[in-house]
């Protein structure tokens, strides 16, 4: 598969988001994703001399106070509407100081107005909204992201290696399942599916389409048992 490993979870929650331009201190000195499907966001950001800022805003919880995202870039979307994200800050109400900052990020982010590469939705289904933002914007299918889970106990975000593994990752929240799909040739592609387990992320099952000639191809189903993927179907198949 690309190059993430095992992970992930989850669903689009019906969160709304909006974001907007508020003054904030600068920072010294990516084909482009739909915004989520439970979700209208637009974005609306600044540019100063040292960097780009942009914020969002949300709610991790609907009882909770609001929450303000303000992400850091290196400068300003050019033509291909990239954001080169350093670092985000988390703030919650009308406080002033952040709550969380995450550094360290070297993103290359597809951003627009109407489809930020930020978003906010609930990806272990336990009620709260998560945090997760574009990595970059490959040559193929395979779009990685970042993630960090909401932890209320802490009332942080806590990065997931686990689900940053994971590329192009859809959510189930009926059957609570983090679909992921993937291509690793021109003739091989499949879907993983996992599930969240006592708050880690366990692989359930793949299918993979390996093309063996023109229009000719053979689909594998496989189910995770013990550690490993075993092969449980294989069937043949065509195209007219």
């Amino acid at each position: 598969m690309a190059r993430r490993a095992l992970a992930v979870a989850a669903l689009w929650s019906s969160l709304v988001l909006s974001a907007c331009q508020e003054p904030v201190a600068p920072l010294p000195a990516p084909p482009t994703p739909a915004p989520p499907v439970a979700a209208a966001a637009k974005s609306s950001a600044t540019t100063a001399a040292a960097g780009h800022t942009t914020l969002i805003k949300g709610r991790v919880r609907a009882d909770l106070p609001e929450a303000r995202f303000t992400v850091y870039a290196a400068g300003a979307p050019g033509d291909t509407s990239v954001l080169q994200v350093r670092a985000i800050e988390i703030r919650y109400g009308d406080a002033v100081a952040p709550a969380q900052r995450i550094d360290g990020l070297a993103t290359d982010t597809p951003w627009s107005v109407s489809a930020p590469g930020l978003a906010l939705l609930d990806m272990n289904f336990d009620g709260y909204q998560d945090l997760r933002l574009i990595e970059s914007r490959p040559a193929g299918p395979n779009l990685p992201y970042l993630n960090w889970l909401y932890d209320p106990d802490h009332q942080r975000f806590v990065e997931s290696p686990a689900l940053n593994a994971i590329t192009a990752p859809r959510f189930d929240a009926s059957k609570r399942e983090l679909h992921s799909d993937w291509r690793d040739s021109a003739a091989r592609y499949g879907t993983d599916v996992y599930t969240f387990r006592a708050g880690q992320l366990v692989p359930l099952r793949r299918e993979t389409t390996s093309y063996t000639g023109t229009g000719v191809y053979t689909v594998q189903v496989s189910h995770w048992i013990d550690g490993a993927w075993q092969i449980v179907q294989t069937r043949p198949g065509s195209n007219p």
